[in-house]
């Protein structure tokens, strides 16, 4: 799957989230256990294995996975993460008043 600009840029700001303030934990991803990196809030959840092949994103207010990243390969990535770009945005520039 070919990313669009805003959604390069939308993921990157995750990880770059994900590097700053995700915790290690060991979990199942797409059915292979192994270690990942977690960050959750009341609005985003984002998991994604340390060997970089597998990655999940979900949208809180929907339980709905908008992005899966599976052995390398982009397999879905749904136009929920719109509603999540101000969120992660005022994440990274440390702004806990963000808009829910």
């Amino acid at each position: 799957m070919i990313l669009y600009q805003q959604q390069k840029e939308f993921l990157d700001n995750c990880l770059d989230l994900l590097d700053a303030n995700g915790t290690i934990v060991t979990d199942v991803l797409f059915g292979i256990e192994s270690k990942c990196s977690i960050y959750e809030d009341n609005l985003i959840k984002i998991i994604k294995s340390n060997d970089d092949q597998r990655m999940v994103m979900t949208r809180k207010r929907t339980e709905s996975p908008f992005f899966m990243f599976n052995e390398g390969i982009t397999i879905r990535f749904h136009h929920e993460y719109v509603f999540l770009e101000e969120h992660i945005i005022n994440l990274l520039k440390g702004n806990a008043n963000v808009r829910q």
